[in-house]
């Protein structure tokens, strides 16, 4: 039963942690309010992901070293502030793009030091099922953003927040709550890294049961950025760059797709007359709220999905858990061709589904991956490393949207239909078919690995 209340604090820990994915929610009033295009506020957005990835092998490293109580205090505060200014900058129509890339800044490095702490802390205590409990954990990451949401409506029916706007209620409850969901679970998170400080002898015995390529008993095994020397480690890189990559563009993009899709020309008078731009702003933040939460609840059932049958891949049938990511790649493929195609709002919300569920599953499979491949003990300096990949990819494709929505605005910055992203998707179908071919080469790679060590042992 003690155990079970560590897994409920790692899982609050990330509930509270994963609040980088509510910024669609209100990055479209955010430019609206602010004047600010669309490009600007979606590389905002990215700062805040860019500093979550940037800042993981450092708080790798304090994790590893220090505990978890540090890093979680650390997260705690640069959240909060992140969150402060934000709010700030929004209620006093404050349009300085440095100060609100600085308040997406701060929010990532406070997640990154918080998901660590709880993914580490779920990895040693559950060494037998280390797949499903990391995983479990990490889906309250992704289940943040709903959370978020659901408290924001029972705020907007409260009389003192009911006048509020729904995007700036969303700041206030970003500022709160997550500072006090990771309070409740600081205290047994704690706790328990004093009962789970595994030996590397242990970890040997424990993982000598499943498949793997690489002795996790191995004091001198690199970690952090020197496995980026390692080939396998670098394929992994790719892959997960690819596959987070997508889905991370996707989520900071998807505001504005709706706004898009329920925008529309009406002609009214003669047709001499200019044609109006129709939209109704509350329909607006309601669909998009909604199709954070269905992202949400859909990347939180991606990562638990992901968990498990990596976990059945590896005790199970025996086989190693890249398999998994197949399903991964084959449900992006589908998630992009359809929203390639999406020409209302109606139909966009089986393409979130389908990116929230690929994006959960990649993130949910990869760590135990990781903790097989690398061993357990660095395991939050190698994940902070990994967490560098989508980086390059998401800025790409998250540009490569903003450009194409800018480029079918007009002078009021409106962008009407499908035409708004389409375009970008079609892209995002070849790297899913990319994905498909390096995973086949990774398999490979570890099987002839594997086959050279066991001549080695004969």
């Amino acid at each position: 039963m003690s155990r079970l209340f560590c897994l409920v604090s790692c899982f609050l820990l990330t509930v509270g942690s994963g609040t980088v994915y509510a910024f669609s929610a209100y990055a479209p009033q955010l430019t609206e309010r602010l004047g600010l295009s669309v490009k600007t506020v979606s590389f905002i957005g990215m700062i805040g992901n860019f500093a979550m990835a940037i800042s993981g092998p450092f708080a790798g490293v304090i994790i590893d070293t220090r505990g978890f109580l540090i890093p979680i205090v650390i997260g705690m505060i640069t959240g909060t502030l992140g969150y402060l200014i934000l709010l700030i900058c929004y209620t006093n129509i404050i349009a300085d793009v440095f100060l609100l890339g600085t308040a997406l800044c701060l929010v990532g490095v406070g997640s990154t030091f918080a998901f660590g702490s709880a993914v580490k802390c779920a990895a040693i205590n559950f060494p037998s099922m280390r797949g499903s409990a990391t995983a479990i954990t990490i889906s309250g990451y992704g289940l943040s953003a709903f959370a978020m949401s659901i408290f924001v409506q029972i705020a907007h029916h409260l009389n003192s927040f009911k006048d509020i706007p729904e995007s700036e209620l969303m700041l206030k409850v970003l500022l709160v709550i997550p500072t006090v969901l990771q309070a409740i679970a600081l205290p047994t998170v704690v706790k328990y890294q004093k009962t789970a400080t595994p030996s590397s002898k242990s970890n040997s015995q424990i993982l000598s049961t499943i498949p793997t390529t690489i002795n996790n008993g191995d004091s001198e095994m690199p970690r952090g950025l020197k496995l980026m020397k390692n080939s396998l480690f670098k394929l992994y890189f790719v892959i997960l760059g690819l596959l987070s990559g997508m889905g991370q563009s996707y989520i900071y993009t998807c505001g504005y797709m709706v706004k898009a899709l329920l925008t529309t020309v009406v002609q009214k008078g003669s047709r001499l007359s200019t044609p109006e731009v129709v939209f109704d702003p509350e329909l607006i933040t309601a669909t998009q709220s909604s199709q954070v939460a269905v992202l949400s609840l859909s990347n939180c059932c991606g990562r638990l999905v992901g968990g498990l049958v990596s976990d059945f891949f590896n005790y199970k049938l025996k086989i190693r858990r890249l398999n998994a990511l197949f399903l991964a790649a084959g449900i992006s493929a589908v998630a992009n061709g359809i929203t390639a195609h999406v020409t209302e709002a109606g139909s966009l919300w089986v393409a979130t589904v389908l990116t929230g569920l690929f994006y959960g599953m990649s993130l949910g499979i990869f760590p135990g991956i990781i903790s097989d491949e690398f061993g357990v003990d660095n395991l939050s300096s190698n994940w902070g490393t990994i967490a560098l990949a989508p980086i390059p990819i998401s800025t790409l494709l998250t540009v490569r949207v903003g450009r194409i929505f800018d480029s079918h605005s007009d002078s009021n910055g409106i962008c009407i239909g499908g035409q708004c992203f389409n375009e970008a998707y079609i892209l995002n179908i070849g790297l899913s078919g990319l994905v498909f071919i390096l995973l086949a080469f990774a398999l490979n790679t570890t099987q002839d690995k594997r086959i050279k060590e066991k001549s080695l042992v004969h």
